[in-house]
């Protein structure tokens, strides 16, 4: 008896990759088909999960030599959470992560 189910159609190698956070659903079909679920009906929501993280895609302007403010959404984030804002030729890991 296994305690598992594995959703890969039978390809273990094949990674599952969450790529934005936020709230999701898992969805189970218990009757399958070569094609996918053999009918919509058989669709069933078998759990609610948050994955954490920052909204992507976020954008903000700002003025030279003005204090702004900085809002930053996402799903999860905790107040010891850091950002880096960085010159958009540069990479987060950029003098081995610490700010210019």
């Amino acid at each position: 008896v296994q305690d598992r189910l594995l959703f890969n159609g039978g390809v273990a190698s094949r990674p599952f990759r969450v790529r934005r956070a936020g709230v999701l659903a898992v969805c189970y079909c218990h009757l399958p088909s070569s094609s996918g679920c053999s009918d919509q009906q058989h669709w069933k929501l078998a759990a609610r999960l948050t994955v954490h993280g920052p909204i992507a895609n976020q954008v903000w302007e700002f003025s030279v030599n003005v204090v702004s403010r900085l809002e930053y959404l996402g799903w999860g984030l905790e107040s010891d959470n850091m950002l880096r804002l960085i010159d958009r030729r540069g990479s987060c890991t950029d003098n081995s992560g610490n700010p210019d």
